[in-house]
């Protein structure tokens, strides 16, 4: 796992990031939660890579003793934080897309699509799952062709 999330890993992820959220730009004119979702998803992704990374660095650190040091709590103690900071705003999301849509919006308007939609608020996920899956594809066809040169 720690071959494929390299800097390659990164800088294709981001530039498929910055080209969704140009074609989400493109058609802000008339469906600005598309851009909304996205910006959303984005904040959320964010945030859910800095909590792997610290927990991540948590579970590395290493000491000796197994006091729980002071450092370690306080990291402990931010990363709930920010897991409850996180459900909250989406939560928020959710209860302002129902109030929006409940007392202020047509009632052909579905409750995930406007004012964030939901669907563009996955893909920051989903392209991280697609080009660990591509990048992955392309280590394997690497190593196959070594093993068949020798």
């Amino acid at each position: 796992m720690k071959d494929i999330v390299n800097k390659r890993f990164w800088v294709i992820f981001f530039t498929l990031n910055l080209v969704t959220s140009l074609i989400y730009l493109a058609f802000s004119f008339k469906w600005y939660s598309l851009l909304l979702g996205h910006i959303a998803g984005v904040i959320s992704f964010l945030i859910f890579i800095s909590l792997t990374y610290l927990a991540i660095k948590l579970v590395v650190l290493k000491k000796p003793n197994n006091k729980l040091t002071k450092t370690r709590a306080l990291a402990i103690f931010l990363m709930f934080l920010v897991l409850v900071v996180n459900s909250l705003i989406i939560l928020a999301f959710i209860m302002i897309n129902r109030l929006v849509v409940t007392h202020y919006a047509k009632s052909s308007v579905q409750i995930g699509l406007w004012p964030i939609n939901m669907f563009t608020f996955s893909t920051p996920y989903l392209l991280v799952i697609f080009v660990g899956l591509v990048d992955s594809l392309a280590k394997n066809k690497q190593t196959k062709r070594k093993d068949e040169n020798g």
